[in-house]
């Protein structure tokens, strides 16, 4: 078994780390929209990097764990895992269309029907729950949007929203 395939998770943390390093220096670039203190524009996409990066590094400690547990134990098992070809796909399909109808449609709509679909797609078949899915796909971007264009003061694409 090759290394890359043993510590799978390990460089999945570890790429996440990277582009989360990435994301950390552009947020040096968002613009300042009034807010004085000690919160600017940038504060909540610092705090959401710090974040991610405590989850890069939990997801990797995890890993060299599992991969030493089970070579004590001398098992093979969890080395195989079955992918879901079908929701990959999906997801990247419905990733590409969110983020081409996000500017005109704009945030709300196009966040709740995102949120939607992948909540739909990720979830088991027998538990799916159309109605719940809905009502919290409307509510978390309805939120979100609040609270980036009047908390923040960032704007977000209105699209064919009054509001």
């Amino acid at each position: 078994m090759s290394i890359v395939h043993k510590y799978k998770e390990s460089f999945i943390g570890i790429g996440a780390g990277v582009f989360t390093a990435f994301v950390y220096y552009n947020t040096g670039y968002i613009e300042n929209r009034g807010l004085t203190g000690r919160f600017y524009s940038a504060t909540i996409p610092q705090w959401i990097c710090y974040a991610m990066w405590a989850l890069s590094l939990i997801l990797i400690i995890t890993d060299i764990r599992k991969v030493r547990r089970r070579e004590d134990s001398g098992s093979r098992e969890g080395t195989k895992t079955n992918i879901n070809w079908l929701a990959f796909i999906l997801t990247f399909i419905v990733i590409s269309v969110y983020i081409l109808i996000m500017r005109p449609v704009g945030f709300c709509p196009s966040s709740s029907a995102f949120l939607f679909a992948l909540t739909c797609i990720l979830s088991e078949p027998k538990e799916r729950n159309y109605i719940l899915f809905a009502i919290i796909s409307v509510i978390v971007s309805v939120a979100i949007y609040y609270i980036f264009r009047y908390g923040l003061n960032l704007m977000l694409p209105r699209g064919i929203m009054p509001f």
